[in-house]
């Protein structure tokens, strides 16, 4: 997901915030510093949309073991749930305009997590500025048979 990051001093200029307003993430403009949790701590995590790939099966509210939860994190926030509105590499394409604009060059980008195949198959790794993208940077290629 291409959306948001609360590191390297993330101000308005990075992007919005993204906040959950009638069931919809509405940008969040709003003046002032992005990025930071507190001390790491158990936390109920809410499925919102039960049928995206990432949480079909998953039970609705569940308890996350002990970790940091970031928090007024920023960015670019380009429809973060709907590759095929936005596939990644629109996405990448856009912040490394964004980053020339400011006058800073993109040389390569960094994969934390898991891709949907779909998303996978619809770029290359050079497009992604990732060294590779193999089939077990996908959701479906972690996925384990019972």
């Amino acid at each position: 997901m291409i959306a948001v990051g609360g590191w390297g001093k993330r101000t308005e200029r990075h992007g919005p915030r993204l906040r959950l307003r009638a069931g919809k993430f509405v940008p969040d403009n709003t003046p002032g510093v992005g990025g930071g949790h507190g001390v790491r701590h158990e936390f109920p995590l809410v499925i919102r949309d039960s049928q995206h790939p990432v949480a079909r099966g998953l039970p609705p509210v569940w308890m996350h073991a002990e970790d940091e939860l970031h928090d007024r994190l920023r960015g670019p926030a380009m429809n973060v749930a709907d590759i095929d509105r936005t596939p990644l590499h629109r996405a990448v394409e856009a912040v490394c305009a964004e980053a020339e604009a400011l006058g800073v060059e993109v040389v390569r980008g960094e994969l934390i997590g898991l891709l949907p195949r779909k998303a996978a198959e619809q770029t290359t790794a050079r497009a992604l500025r990732l060294e590779a993208l193999t089939p077990d940077m996908t959701i479906e290629g972690r996925l384990k048979p019972l």
